[in-house]
C-alpha cells in the first residue's frame, strides 16, 4: 500500500487526501497551520470556467464544477458548497463588448450563459442597483465555496478513513538525498517518511522546493507590485445578495460564511502587495465597502475585516501538476484555480500516482524545463 505524504492542508491538499484514502492509500497530511487556514480561507473562492482558455483548461474547470456537484451530494448539500450562479455586470463600452464576446464563445462551448434584462436581474437579485446603461449576464452553473469549511470537512472525512493529520506543525522542510526525497522534517527534528511526497502548499511551495534546487514557476509573492497578493474584505451583517456578482471596475461580491459579503476589487488589488502598510490596508478596505454600497445601497455592515490573500499564480496562468523531473518521488500540485479544480485534480492525481493519467499532459512541470532540465520561470 502506497504511503503518500501530502504537504499542505488547503483545499487542494484536503481534496487529495480525501480521494487518496478512499482509493486505499496510506495518507499523512502535514500543514504549518490549520486546515484551509491560508488562501483557501481568504480567497474569493469562485467556482467557474468563465473566460478560461485554451479549451483544455476550460474543459478541466467544467469537470471541476461537476466534481463539486458530486461532493455536494455526498456531503448532503452542505452550507459550504453554494452552486448559486454568477452575475456579471458590464458598465463601460469596453466591458460591454468583452461581455458580448464572452457570451458568444461560451455558448459555442455549450457553457450555460445568458443575457439578462434589468427586470430579470431584479427578479434574481432585488437589492442590486447597477448603472442604468449596464449590460448583465447570468452564468447559472457557477457559484462559490467557503474554502476553510470545505477543507475541514474533506480532511475530517479523510481522517475518519485513516489519514494521519499533522496540523499547526510550524515550518517544515523536505530532506532529499540525490534525486529522491527521504522525509519531511518537522520543527522538533523528527521526520515523516513516505513513498510519495505531494507538494500542495500553494504560494508557499517555493519554500519547500527552492532549497532543494527546484525553482517553482510562480509569480513571486513578495516582489513589490506583485499580482499574487490581493485585498479581501469581509463585511459582516445580513447578506443583500445570494449569488456571486462581478463588476470589473467597481467591486466583486458574494455572500459570506455567516452572512454579510466577501468583497474584492481589481482596481484596489493593484494597489496592494505584501509591503502595504496596515493603515493603507484599512483605508483601502473601507474603499472596497464603499464600492459595494454603490451596487447595494443601504448595505451597512456591523463589522469590516480585511485580509491580504496571497494567490499561487503560475507564470503561464495554468495549473502545474505532475512528477517533478528532479525528484523522482516528489509530486507538485499548484494552481491559481484551486477552489474550482481541487476535486478534479484530486481524482487525476490519485490516478496518476497509481497508474499514470494522460489528462494531465498540458499541466506537467516539465513544460517549464530549460536546457538543464530544471523548472524555470
Amino acid at each position: 500500500m502506497t504511503h503518500v505524504v501530502v504537504i499542505g492542508a488547503g483545499i487542494v491538499g484536503a481534496a487529495l487526501a480525501d480521494r487518496l484514502v478512499r482509493s486505499g492509500a496510506t495518507v499523512t497530511v502535514i500543514d504549518s497551520g490549520r486546515p484551509g487556514g491560508g488562501t483557501s480561507r481568504t480567497s474569493f473562492a469562485w467556482l467557474n470556467s468563465n473566460g478560461k482558455t485554451p479549451r483544455h483548461y476550460h474543459d478541466l474547470s467544467v469537470r471541476g464544477l461537476r466534481e463539486w456537484a458530486r461532493l455536494g451530494a455526498e456531503f448532503r448539500q452542505p452550507s459550504w458548497y453554494r452552486p448559486s450562479g454568477n452575475i456579471r455586470i458590464a458598465v463601460t463600452d469596453e466591458q460591454r463588448t468583452a461581455l458580448a464576446e464572452r457570451l458568444g464563445h461560451l455558448r459555442d462551448w455549450d457553457y450555460p450563459a445568458e443575457e439578462l434584462t434589468a427586470r430579470q436581474l431584479a427578479d434574481l437579485e432585488p437589492a442590486l442597483r447597477p448603472p442604468a446603461d449596464a449590460q448583465m449576464a447570468h452564468f447559472p452553473a457557477e457559484g462559490f465555496v467557503h474554502g476553510e469549511a470545505a477543507a475541514g470537512a474533506l480532511l475530517d472525512r479523510a481522517r475518519s478513513g485513516g489519514a494521519r493529520l499533522i496540523l499547526d506543525a510550524g515550518d517544515v522542510a523536505l530532506e532529499a538525498s540525490g534525486a529522491e526525497v527521504g522525509s519531511v522534517r518537522l520543527p522538533d527534528g523528527s521526520g515523516v517518511q513516505g513513498d510519495v511526497y505531494v507538494c500542495s502548499a500553494g504560494w508557499r511551495t517555493p519554500d519547500l522546493l527552492t532549497p532543494l534546487g527546484v525553482p517553482v514557476p510562480l509569480v513571486p509573492a513578495g516582489a513589490p507590485g506583485s499580482e499574487a497578493p490581493c485585498l479581501m474584505v469581509r463585511a459582516d451583517g445580513p447578506s443583500p445578495i445570494s449569488r456571486v456578482v462581478h463588476t470589473s471596475t467597481i467591486v466583486n461580491m458574494r455572500p459570506g460564511p455567516a452572512g454579510g459579503l466577501v468583497l474584492e476589487s481589481g482596481e484596489v488589488n493593484s494597489l496592494v502587495d505584501l509591503s502595504t502598510a496596515e493603515a493603507d490596508l484599512d483605508r483601502l478596505g473601507g474603499e472596497v465597502v464603499d464600492r459595494a454600497r454603490r451596487l447595494v445601497p443601504g448595505f451597512s455592515p456591523s463589522e469590516i475585516r480585511r485580509d491580504v490573500c496571497v494567490r499561487p499564480l503560475p507564470v503561464d496562468g495554468h495549473p502545474v501538476v505532475g512528477w517533478l523531473p528532479e525528484l523522482r518521488n516528489a509530486y507538485l500540485a499548484v494552481t491559481h484555480s484551486g477552489i474550482t479544480l481541487a476535486p478534479v485534480l484530486a481524482e487525476l492525481i490519485d490516478a496518476d500516482i497509481r497508474q499514470g493519467a494522460e489528462d494531465l499532459g498540458p499541466y506537467r512541470p516539465g513544460r517549464f524545463a530549460g536546457s538543464d532540465g530544471a523548472l524555470s520561470a
